[in-house]
């Protein structure tokens, strides 16, 4: 009689593009892994590189967030200024 196994959940999937060289070089070992019926993991390497982009995207993007939410607060006190400056003027 079958057995029925719970699949395992897969992890989660990322798709990027690489030049024509580096994927021939990834198919080419790829081939000859399947020829010797082994498998090439690249995950470990891989999600260790990948963490570190993601915290440098990450630290990216908080720079911009603050440098744009400076430059929200200049254009909001430069705009009230021009607003009290026009009232003083109309008042002379």
């Amino acid at each position: 009689m079958a057995t029925i196994v719970e699949k395992s959940s897969r992890r989660n999937r990322i798709q990027f593009s690489v030049g024509d060289e580096l994927y021939l070089k990834y198919e080419a070992n790829q081939n000859r892994a399947k020829r010797l019926r082994a498998i090439l993991d690249y995950s470990r390497d891989f999600e260790k590189w990948l963490a570190t982009q993601v915290e440098h995207a990450s630290s990216e993007l908080s720079k911009l967030e603050q440098k744009r939410a400076q430059a929200a607060i200049d254009k909001s006190v430069a705009s009230f200024s021009d607003l009290t400056e026009e009232a003083q003027d109309g008042d002379a």
